[in-house]
């Protein structure tokens, strides 16, 4: 359920960004999509603190902002790559992520079992089906969009193995997820300043 909730929520978040990229740009955009979420995961979790739930200081807190940092990164590349692409063609390119990790998993000595190289050739043969120009030649796609997405997916590959080193175990998700929102709002932070704030 929660794998299916995720992909559905990336994906919309997908196409309700490209709607809103010329309006505000990928800076602006993202600044306040990560500031938001921030100010609601610290609500949640001071409201959980009160009634007893975890505490949010005894975690590697420097550690998860920068994490949070290298996410913010992820999400820019995806944003300017939906400058050039379709969300629907992008959203397909993004998704090779998953087979990023398991062989980046793989590269740092985990063994893979036989479920796991056929998600892999699933997943590989999904994107090939989908988007077929990616192993017959770009051709009217935007080559600086692909580039952007599949740099995207090797980075959150990158990310998603990061995490499963850096974030102890144990550490409440939603605090976790306080101060890795409010790292990728720092990201932004250089560009808001350049550029303004939309």
């Amino acid at each position: 359920m929660w794998a299916a909730l995720c992909a559905l929520s990336f994906s919309t978040s997908s196409v309700v960004g490209k709607d809103l990229l010329g309006a505000l740009g990928p800076a602006s955009l993202l600044f306040w999509r990560f500031s938001l979420a921030t100010a609601v995961l610290w609500s949640i979790v001071g409201v959980g603190r009160r009634r007893g739930g975890p505490d949010p200081r005894p975690v590697p807190a420097r550690r998860l902002v920068l994490l949070g940092s290298l996410l913010g990164g992820v999400v820019h590349l995806g944003f300017l790559s939906l400058e050039h692409l379709d969300v629907s063609v992008y959203i397909v390119i993004v998704y090779l992520y998953p087979a990023f990790v398991v062989l980046g998993a793989a590269a740092l000595g985990r063994p893979l079992d036989r479920t796991t190289v056929l998600a892999l050739a699933v997943i590989t043969g999904g994107v090939v089906l989908t988007v077929p120009e990616l192993i017959t030649g770009v051709g009217s796609l935007s080559t600086a969009g692909v580039l952007l997405a599949v740099s995207q997916a090797l980075t959150y590959a990158v990310y998603m193995l990061l995490s499963e080193r850096i974030v102890p175990s144990g550490v409440d998700g939603v605090v976790a997820a306080g101060w890795t929102n409010g790292g990728a709002a720092l990201y932004y932070a250089p560009f808001r300043a350049g550029q303004g704030l939309a």
